[in-house]
């Protein structure tokens, strides 16, 4: 049984869109892939940098502080150093559950 020339060359048409809109998505897929995978990292480096942006504003308003203020200064010497004034007495208690005070 033979086709007629009009549906033999509309066929080959329909084939040959069909091939071509299977190669489009087969090349397509795996960019769009890429595309969100890089999309969803580069949200997660946004947050992150968000993160570090913050905490760089705290540390930037420490550094002001000790410049700025002596009672920063002696704050920061007695927590960290356990510094005191003349005449002072420190205490340190230990706790039971951490006896290395680590």
């Amino acid at each position: 049984m033979a086709l007629h020339k009009d549906t033999a060359a509309t066929l080959w048409w329909i084939i040959f869109i069909a091939v071509v809109l299977i190669m489009t998505v087969l090349f397509l897929y795996p960019r769009y892939q890429t595309r969100k995978n890089n999309l969803k990292e580069l949200h997660r480096q946004q947050e992150i940098l968000t993160i570090k942006k913050t905490e760089r504003e705290k540390l930037r308003q420490k550094v002001d502080a000790l410049g700025n203020s002596p009672a920063a200064v002696e704050r920061t010497a007695r927590e960290k150093f356990g510094m005191a004034r003349e005449g002072e007495t420190i205490l340190l208690v230990q706790d039971p559950k951490n006896p290395s005070g680590k």
